[in-house]
């Protein structure tokens, strides 16, 4: 509900800023929520290399194959933005 009624207020706010600036505020969005499925793929890993129960191991396999896909389809969306090809880099990199 409050969430509702913020996003009702800020979104003229929002809406008035130029067309780079907003631009390179959705780039930033993408470049972070790369940046959170890499540490969540980190996370999933570990405790795949932990986990001894094989239950817990396939759950680790489908999260896994789940970021992994969300991760693909991040640099996906990163590319067809334009992402700078330095942020890009750093992207791929770890």
């Amino acid at each position: 509900p409050m969430e509702g009624i913020l996003q009702t207020f800020l979104k003229p706010i929002y809406a008035t800023k130029s067309k780079n600036k907003s631009a390179a505020v959705y780039n930033d969005d993408v470049i972070e929520e790369i940046n959170t499925v890499k540490e969540q793929l980190r996370n999933v890993q570990n405790r795949f290399d932990l986990y001894t129960d094989f239950d817990l191991t396939e759950s680790c396999i489908y999260e896994m194959e789940a970021l992994e896909a969300r991760y693909r389809y991040l640099i996906k969306k990163a590319k067809n933005q334009n992402v700078n090809h330095l942020q890009f880099e750093t992207l791929i990199q770890n």
